[in-house]
């Protein structure tokens, strides 16, 4: 199993293997379809990407900053828990 991460739209990040899994558990958990939730759905997380995409943690340090990781790490560990796939990954609202 090859988990991909696929940006929704503007502002969300779900990660399954295949755009077409991922676009019907957005819909079943969202309820939101079509124009409305999907602009331009598409792969765009290469490797290179994988690495150099920053994910932010709710996880602090010992000074109480954020951890800031990469996509990639989060993915990894994503998989080594046993995420269930298809999910939501990230988004850019706070």
């Amino acid at each position: 199993m090859k988990i991909k991460v696929f940006r929704l739209n503007d502002y969300e990040w779900w990660a399954g293997e295949t755009l077409e899994e991922v676009k019907k558990n957005y819909t079943e958990i969202t309820g939101v379809d079509g124009e409305e939730a999907f602009d331009e759905p598409i792969e765009v997380m290469s490797e290179k990407a994988l690495k150099s995409t920053k994910y932010h943690t709710d996880t602090k340090d010992k000074d109480g900053k954020k951890i800031v990781i990469t996509f990639a790490e989060e993915l990894e560990k994503q998989i080594k828990s046993k995420q269930k796939f298809p999910c939501f990954f990230a988004t850019t609202e706070f």
